[in-house]
């Protein structure tokens, strides 16, 4: 509360142009009001404080279009990196690689990456959501879905933070990824 006293009296302490100050007397009411919101980082204004938006889906739903992957089965790998330098280096991988590697980054990284993976077949019909069981202490600094498509694209999207569900969608040469609540 004494930031926010500090921030509204130094804002208010130089000469600022009316509306200026009607816009900052808003922001500080709703900031001052609404302390719960505060204390979750993912919310706004608690993410004014906190940087980006954190993952923190806790299901997932893969759609299977027809001629997915031309009719050929994939393997759907979630990669969440609690260390921001492993995180870049899986976000440059492509999907065959990360999946063939995934064994080797359990071993090398056991407190900085949980891997999640499911065997998706092309004529499947998945209707439930797949609950997404993994640490969120400390949060995750970044949350990759990589899909091993015939073809030589690195096929990898990251999912959405801030959401409670990831929805991945595999058509035929390429797959799409959404946030849901």
């Amino acid at each position: 509360m004494k930031k926010l006293f500090v921030l509204f009296f130094c804002l208010f302490s130089f000469e600022v142009e009316a509306p200026s100050i009607a816009t900052m007397a808003l922001v500080m009411s709703a900031l001052t009001s609404g302390k719960e919101l505060i204390k979750d980082k993912n919310s706004f204004p608690g993410n004014l404080f906190s940087g980006e938006k954190k993952f923190t889906a806790k299901k997932m739903i893969i759609v299977v279009k027809k001629n997915m992957n031309n009719n050929a089965a994939v393997t759907v790998a979630l990669v969440i990196c609690y260390d921001q330098i492993l995180a870049k280096e899986v976000k440059k991988m492509s999907a065959r690689q990360v999946i063939k590697s995934m064994e080797q980054f359990k071993k090398d990284y056991p407190k900085d990456i949980k891997i999640l993976k499911w065997q998706v077949a092309a004529k499947e019909k998945i209707s439930k959501p797949f609950p997404l069981e993994y640490p969120d202490k400390p949060p995750p600094k970044s949350a990759t879905i990589f899909v091993d498509y015939n073809g030589n694209e690195p096929y990898r999207g990251e999912a959405p933070p801030g959401v409670s569900t990831v929805v991945v969608t595999l058509m035929k040469d390429d797959f799409s990824v959404k946030g849901e609540e």
